[in-house]
This record gives structure tokens, C-alpha cells and sequence, in this order.
């Protein structure tokens, strides 16, 4: 049967065994604690005040954890994670950023790396606005590492130094060319320099000065590639010695095969091919 409260009764004259967590067994102390527990909403429903949940269910997947939202999730201020953020199976961790604000930064003890995107640029730095880093310019296929634009500092590209041990071994610098696939040409390794111009502000272009050949054939100031030679320069040779580690094969006659400018040194003469198949030499002697 219904319960009829006169109105000259309280809540606070009212007393019940609690069936739930409440604490409070009189009736105007567990509204004030049910008030206290509750999560604080305003007119809008949005929360006023602090809320912590002391639930600590790990999360294993979308619909796990202490804290399961069924839609997105939208925060205005800064987002500190104790632990890993993991993303669903094809889906996407996208970060937004504007003018020359820091993408990423990592922290560990004093020392602070960026990584910071503007445009087409993606920038590794030490963290300053002003700091020489690497970039990856993605706006060009391919894609060109280079260091950071106007900073005038030289640019060092280098294997893992070694240290805290006796005698060990450096570390190798490998550089690569790209790999095609069956009997396509191979890839070559190209080394370029900018070319001065007339004074001004207008930017210098690049061209190749030195390139390993996909036969490993080194040319300098050439980039055609005979596929015989192994050194193939444009220009003046200029050393302190030259060294052969044997003498060459002498010619078997004075119009046996040759080219013109090669040279050969052989016991007693050295042969010099002055035109197509055909040789002079002059006579060595003791002193």
C-alpha cells in the first residue's frame, strides 16, 4: 500500500537501510551524498566541475576500459596520456597544425626534439624556431631531404658514432641508389653542386659534378658513361704521384690496338698511342 507522508515530516526525519553503496541511512544525508557523487551538470549538461573515474579497467579495444565513449571526442585544452594511444585496424592518427607551430615534441630529461609541418615541409629539429634540422619535402616526387632553409650551418651526414668501449670498430656510412627490377637499368648515385650566377638574390641551381655509375664507373664533371672505364674525367688530373700497382702490357707492335691517348708502361719503354692502332714510345733508362 502507498506510504502517506504528512507535511509536517522532513527528509531529515526520515531514516532507511540503504540497498545500494550509499552510506547514509537518513533520507535528507543520502540526497546530499547521491548530490556529491553525482556528476555535476550544468543547464546545458555540460560538466561544471572536476570529474575522476578511479575505475582502472585497462582498455583492449573501442568498447573497453574504465571509460567507453560511443562518438567522437572533442577537447579544447591540453591532452597529457599516461599510456599508449592505439588506433583501430585502417584507421587514421590525424594531427592538425598551422603556421610554425610544433607538430610533435619529444621530451626526455632536458633535451627537446620537434617535429614540426608546414606546407609541404616536414621539419626534425631541437626544438627551437630557428634551429638547423632535417627536412622532407614532400611536395616533390620524389620526396628531398634537405636541411632546414636559411640557416647558413654545413650539413653532415654521418654513421652512428661509437663510444664508452676500448677499440671498437667504427660505424659504416652506406649510401644506396634505388633498385629496379630484372634487366632494367640500375640506379646510379649522383652528387651535385649549385652553379654560381650573377649577384642577386635569385636562387643558384643544382647540377651533377661527381656520379657513380650503375656499372661503378666514377665520372667527374661528366654524367655519359662509356661502361669501360672506371674513372672518367672531364678536365685535369692533377697529384703528387701516380702509382701503378703492375706495369701495363706492352703493345705488340707499333700498329697493334689502341687508343688515341692511351698510355702504357712497360719495362724498358713507355708506349703512347698517338692515333687509332697506332703507337710511338720512348726508351727508359738507368741514371
Amino acid at each position: 500500500m502507498p506510504l502517506t507522508i504528512p507535511p509536517s515530516i522532513y527528509a531529515s526525519q526520515i531514516n532507511f537501510s540503504s540497498a545500494s553503496t550509499l552510506s547514509s541511512t537518513n533520507t535528507n544525508a543520502a540526497i546530499d551524498e547521491v548530490f556529491t557523487k553525482a556528476a555535476k551538470l550544468g543547464s546545458d549538461n555540460t560538466l561544471t566541475a572536476k570529474q575522476s573515474i578511479t575505475n582502472t579497467t585497462a582498455a583492449t579495444s573501442p568498447t573497453t576500459g574504465s571509460l567507453v565513449n560511443a562518438g567522437g571526442f572533442g577537447n579544447i585544452g591540453d591532452a597529457y596520456i599516461g599510456g599508449n594511444i592505439t588506433t583501430g585496424s585502417d584507421k587514421n592518427l590525424t594531427l592538425n597544425t598551422t603556421g610554425t607551430g610544433s607538430l610533435i615534441n619529444f621530451v626526455r630529461s632536458s633535451t627537446t626534439v620537434s617535429i614540426r609541418m608546414v606546407s609541404s615541409r616536414f621539419t626534425v629539429s631541437d626544438g627551437t624556431s630557428n634551429a638547423a634540422g632535417l627536412q622532407v619535402i614532400t611536395g616533390t616526387s620524389p620526396a628531398v631531404i634537405v636541411g632546414q632553409d636559411n640557416v647558413i650551418n654545413s650539413g653532415t651526414i654521418r654513421a652512428a658514432n661509437i663510444s664508452g668501449s676500448t677499440d671498437v670498430a667504427a660505424a659504416n656510412l652506406i649510401l644506396a641508389s634505388g633498385v629496379g627490377t630484372g634487366a632494367a637499368t640500375p640506379g646510379y648515385i649522383d652528387f651535385q653542386t649549385g652553379n654560381s650566377i650573377s649577384s642577386g638574390s635569385t636562387q643558384q641551381s643544382l647540377s651533377s659534378k661527381m656520379r657513380l655509375s650503375s656499372n661503378g664507373n666514377l665520372l667527374l664533371g661528366t654524367t655519359s658513361d662509356n661502361g669501360i672505364d672506371k674513372s672518367q674525367i672531364n678536365g685535369s688530373i692533377r697529384a703528387s704521384q701516380y702509382k701503378l700497382s703492375t706495369l701495363n702490357a706492352p703493345p705488340a707492335s707499333a700498329n697493334d690496338t689502341g687508343t688515341v691517348g692511351e698510355i702504357r708502361w712497360a719495362n724498358a719503354f713507355v708506349y703512347l698511342c698517338i692515333a687509332t692502332n697506332t703507337w710511338q714510345r720512348a726508351a727508359l733508362s738507368s741514371w
